[in-house]
């Protein structure tokens, strides 16, 4: 339909989407499809799994490493000091959650390239 049905002027892109002439004001059914916005569902950034990967590997290899260098040898037995534990684990700890926040961030970044789309 490219004329109004009442007043016969020719409708714009405007007027045929939202089913109505401005010029006169009457209604008539629109022939533009409804849901003219393309809905994209993408999935998160591979780059973002990646390094969330890494980061938890990072938290938990450095637990284990902290934990293992921690025990020292004194008098012939082995003792825990935990001074030796806390100073790598603190490290560790850092870094894995700087990764973390590194890939909340790429995942933030794309939910906004989404939304833009």
């Amino acid at each position: 339909m490219n004329q109004c049905p009442k007043c016969k002027n020719v409708l714009n892109n405007d007027e045929k989407a939202s089913g109505k002439c401005f010029l006169c004001g009457a209604t008539f059914e629109s022939n533009l499809p409804q849901n003219t916005i393309k809905e994209n569902n993408y999935n998160k950034n591979t780059i973002a799994k990646i390094i969330r990967t890494i980061a938890i590997v990072i938290l938990i290899l450095g637990t284990i490493g902290s934990f293992a260098s921690s025990f020292h040898d004194v008098y012939g037995r082995k003792e825990f000091s935990f001074a030796s534990f806390i100073i790598p684990e603190t490290i560790t700890a850092i870094s894995g959650i700087v990764f973390l926040g590194l890939s909340e961030v790429i995942n933030l970044l794309q939910e906004i390239n989404n939304k833009l789309k």
